[in-house]
């Protein structure tokens, strides 16, 4: 639709174009006759009038001087009225060039409504040089009352190009003001959309994770057995705390979605997950029996940023959670270290022991993506892959400071 728009718009200037040529032929063939005759004069005047016009829509101010030399100064000098009553020194058709120039001006002047109203008041004051001059060096041919048409002519056109540019820029502003509260509509809709999956998985994440810590910790009320044993106990206990932790998280990163007020609950206090907080990571693992082993020391976590330490845990609980999903019994290797201005992590598991069996669903890949998109965000990448001796490995490698604002000074 739109380069239908504008091929219609071509064609007309190019028939305005045509007309003009054709009149100005015509009025300078029979109204006026050359200082030095010539038969190719009045082409030449024509093609000198209308030549730079096309040029005014992509450089208005350097095109509008051009049409103004071409269309009034070397014409008219160079005419000499047949007789008394024809208009010198500005011929009809160079007062319509002139004004068309003056229009597109305004038009197409880059800037503000100041600069647009300062360019036509030079345009129209320089358009008016050249007649005054022929004027005063050539008083047979005509007074100071034949410049007054073209002034007012002139005036008006340029009135009509300030016009024409203030509802250009207008149409503009309207334009990005409806391109502005488009996308404040869409943000909105997006917005909305997270807060109903805020609240879809708080209806179902955290009714699940409160009925595992309901039945933990009344499961040495309820089972007889659960409550004389103290192994069973202390395990319960351990499966209330961590469902607890989650739904603390979750609470955490469903504010996040909902963009509500500050949130000053207790959860929201709790510092983000690091470094630091890798080995007790470890150790919850290791409590449901599966060989996990952390290599140390871990870099110092306060020359590391915030933002890259909370990557960093994030993407080592993920891959911890899909190596004791996907190999259950292999043993897995958690190797953080950093070198010069980057951290680098890796979590690898071996092929699983024979006759080891998971009943973890087939992934869809949504986690390994996240691993993926973590480290991008901070400016790092990630791959995962198979070893060759039958295991899994996840590496990362993210910028200790991808933000120096949020580096820790």
């Amino acid at each position: 639709m739109h380069g239908r728009r504008g091929g219609s718009q071509s064609l007309w200037w190019a028939a305005g174009l045509l007309l003009l040529a054709v009149l100005g032929a015509f009025d300078v063939a029979q109204h006026y006759r050359s200082a030095h005759l010539t038969n190719a004069l009045p082409l030449t005047l024509l093609v000198l009038r209308c030549a730079p016009l096309p040029l005014v829509w992509k450089w208005p101010r350097t095109a509008t001087a051009a049409v103004s030399a071409a269309a009034c100064g070397t014409g008219s000098a160079l005419l000499v009225p047949v007789g008394p009553n024809e208009p010198w020194p500005w011929p009809v058709t160079s007062i319509l060039v002139q004004s068309v120039a003056l229009v597109l001006l305004g038009l197409r002047h880059p800037g503000g409504t100041p600069r647009r109203r300062r360019a036509l008041a030079a345009a129209w004051t320089a358009s008016q040089l050249p007649g005054a001059a022929l004027v005063a060096l050539l008083p047979d041919r005509g007074g100071p009352a034949d410049l007054l048409p073209f002034a007012v002519v002139s005036a008006a056109a340029a009135l009509v190009g300030e016009l024409a540019g203030a509802r250009a820029e207008t149409a503009r502003d309207l334009a990005r003001e409806r391109a502005d509260s488009t996308a404040e509509r869409a943000r909105r809709v997006r917005l909305e959309e997270r807060a109903r999956l805020a609240r879809e998985l708080h209806d179902v994440v955290a009714h699940h994770l409160s009925v595992v810590v309901a039945r933990a910790d009344s499961a040495p009320y309820r089972v007889p057995s659960a409550a004389d044993d103290q192994d069973v106990r202390e395990e319960l206990a351990a499966i209330a705390e961590e469902a607890r932790s989650s739904l603390n998280e979750m609470r955490r990163v469903l504010r996040l979605l909902r963009e509500d007020a500050p949130d000053t609950t207790e959860a929201a206090r709790t510092p983000l997950p690091g470094l630091a907080q890798l080995p007790d990571l470890v150790a919850g693992v290791r409590s449901t029996g599966a060989d996990v082993r952390l290599e140390s020391p871990l870099p110092d976590h306060q020359q590391v940023a915030p933002t890259t330490q909370l990557a960093a845990f994030r993407i080592v609980q993920e891959a911890l959670t899909n190596a004791i999903r996907h190999a259950p019994g292999a043993p897995v290797t958690i190797t953080v270290t950093q070198h010069a201005a980057r951290l680098h992590l890796r979590v690898s598991n071996a092929r699983p022991p024979a006759g080891a069996t998971t009943t973890a669903t087939p992934g869809s890949g949504h986690g390994l993506r996240g691993i993926r998109e973590r480290a991008a965000t901070c400016g790092g990448t990630a791959e995962a892959g198979p070893t060759p001796d039958g295991g899994f490995r996840v590496s990362a490698t993210i910028p200790t400071s991808p933000d120096r604002e949020s580096a820790p000074q």
